[in-house]
């Protein structure tokens, strides 16, 4: 009359000597409901702790029926997921094939104190996200996402092909994008290069070579609408992004500011080097774009861009080296605040107006924060990495 119970141990050493190891428990029925006559076992619990990679993994729960296992339909699941770095999750629902996917649905649910813990590229913010799961022929979906990690919070569907090749489809969407977090150099120092000359943080990321095949491991497109996108001491409305993935050719278009800013990237590979095409172009108001605190926006200038930029190479560094191309920029009346020194070539625009703005040279003490003009036109020719204004 006692339930029974089958228990395990396994434990292996990985290549880099990482222990990895799984005891596992699982409580059926009793044994007379096995026999021919008896009822079967409508449910097996399951208690599991993992240990992958230095980290341990909890998973507990129940699935069944026992038949389900038997004819290899309809088993239903229901398991919690703890992991030490504070990662917890649920999993419910029914595998109605155990050779496929097709017909099957779940619900899952995960919650994290730190996007670190899954990569140490990401932010130290806590997350949450929910989604529902259905399974197709070669192909599973995930429906009605909910996720949200600091200010941002991202809804939508992602569709998975597992066919020859795998395919990864998603439509997102966001009434808040936060990516000041997400950009931002890495400060854990036990990640710093020993030589005291070897390049930090994001620097260091940049100096890796860019893989070859790192865009060639799978096809797929991205479609991203933002409300608003937020950086730093800026703000950009009506972010959208459609980028898709075809044997290792990426193609980005991005738009923000009903229309106001726009960017087209191609990123190719070669047999040994990438090949970037970029064109960026907008027209706008930048006090649209400063982030105002307790007040109206300080910067109100009219500014007008373009840049066409091609560049070759196998690293970050390398590519803007060889980098070959044009900028033009044409700033209206105004105030420019100094937080603009945070835009892409904001820091060059801002010295080279120090230089020449005459109104430094008046008498009249003004904002050392804000710089006041009447126009600027600059204009850059970039030759093998090499700007000339």
């Amino acid at each position: 009359g006692q339930a029974l119970s089958f228990r395990t141990g396994l434990a292996r050493a990985s290549q880099d000597r990482a222990e990895q190891s799984i005891d596992l428990t699982l409580t059926g029925g009793t044994l007379a409901d096995l026999l021919p006559g008896g009822r079967s076992w409508p449910r097996i619990d399951v208690v599991a702790q993992t240990r992958l990679d230095q980290h341990q993994f909890s998973i507990r729960g129940h699935l069944g029926p026992l038949a389900a296992i038997r004819t290899g339909r309809d088993l239903t699941l229901d398991l919690n997921l703890a992991e030490d770095t504070g990662l917890t999750g649920t999993v419910t629902g029914t595998l109605a094939r155990l050779d496929g996917l097709a017909g099957s649905h779940f619900q899952a649910q995960f919650t994290g104190k730190s996007l670190a813990a899954l990569h140490p590229g990401l932010p130290a913010q806590s997350f949450s996200a929910k989604a529902r799961l259905q399974g197709q022929a070669k192909q599973l979906e995930l429906l009605d996402i909910q996720a949200s990690s600091g200010s941002s919070d991202i809804a939508g569907e992602v569709r998975i092909g597992l066919g020859e090749r795998l395919r990864i489809d998603a439509n997102l969407n966001a009434d808040t994008l936060g990516l000041t977090a997400f950009l931002a150099g890495n400060s854990d120092p036990d990640s710093a290069p020993s030589r005291a000359d070897a390049p930090t943080g994001t620097d260091a990321s940049n100096a890796q070579s860019l893989p070859l095949d790192g865009l060639q491991a799978l096809d797929g497109s991205l479609k991203l609408n933002a409300g608003h996108v937020q950086l730093d001491d800026f703000e950009i409305d009506n972010g959208t992004l459609d980028a898709r993935l075809d044997a290792g050719h990426l193609v980005i278009s991005a738009n923000a500011a009903e229309g106001g800013l726009s960017l087209d990237l191609e990123l190719r590979p070669s047999e040994t080097q990438w090949q970037l095409d970029l064109h960026h172009k907008g027209k706008l108001n930048l006090g649209r774009l400063m982030k105002a605190k307790n007040q109206q926006a300080l910067s109100s200038v009219p500014i007008t861009v373009e840049m066409r930029m091609n560049a070759i190479g196998d690293s970050v560094p390398a590519l803007l080296r060889s980098a070959d191309g044009r900028i033009e920029l044409v700033l209206g009346a105004g105030q420019l605040e100094r937080k603009a020194s945070k835009l892409p070539f904001g820091g060059v625009v801002l010295k080279l107006l120090d230089t020449v703005n005459p109104t430094q040279l008046s008498a009249i003490r003004v904002r050392k924060d804000l710089l006041s003009l009447q126009c600027a036109v600059l204009q850059f020719d970039v030759a093998d990495g090499i700007a000339t204004s």
